[in-house]
């Protein structure tokens, strides 16, 4: 009987030692199954992120240059506004000074015709009349001339105040 028992022992043991072995070797066998999906799950994942990161590259890339474009565009927008207002002041400060020449032809042809009748005068009088006539139109061409370029100075400042206040608020809006 007790050979028996020592013979189920010994077997029982044997059979513990090869279920022993044998689960080991599973779990070694199913522990690189596991590595081996979780190796070909994240190789996949790669795979298929790898292409987003360069998309999200590109996206970033494509934003920034239509802010560059668009930023470019307010450039040149800005700059043409500035360059019409400056040549739009020309143009005024020409126009000035043609319509000052006009006018400062009929003063001289005033003046000459003064000079045409000095020759006719006899009298004092018409002399001091002719000074005075003279001394008047004098007076009344410098203070319109002067009138008009100060109120041209004015309207110029405002303008160029304005586009100084443009170029601040432009300037600014890119920061």
């Amino acid at each position: 009987k007790q050979w028996y028992q020592r013979r189920v022992r010994v077997v029982y043991l044997e059979h513990l030692d090869l279920l022993t072995d044998e689960v080991t070797q599973q779990s070694e066998q199913t522990v690189e199954e596991k590595l081996c999906e979780l190796k070909s799950e994240v190789e996949l994942r790669h795979h298929i992120h790898k292409p987003r990161a360069t998309r999200m590259r590109l996206d970033i890339y494509n934003v920034r240059l239509n802010e560059l474009k668009n930023h470019e565009e307010r450039v040149k927008q800005h700059g043409a506004g500035v360059a019409l207002e400056i040549s739009t002041l020309r143009n005024e400060f020409k126009k000035l000074g043609a319509e000052h020449d006009v006018k400062g032809k009929k003063f001289k042809k005033l003046v000459e015709d003064c000079e045409a009748s000095l020759t006719k005068l006899e009298k004092t009088a018409h002399l001091q009349s002719l000074q005075a006539k003279v001394t008047t139109a004098y007076e009344d061409h410098m203070n319109m001339i002067k009138l008009e370029l100060s109120s041209f100075r004015n309207k110029m400042e405002v303008k160029l105040n304005d586009l100084r206040e443009s170029n601040q608020h432009f300037g600014l809006a890119f920061k």
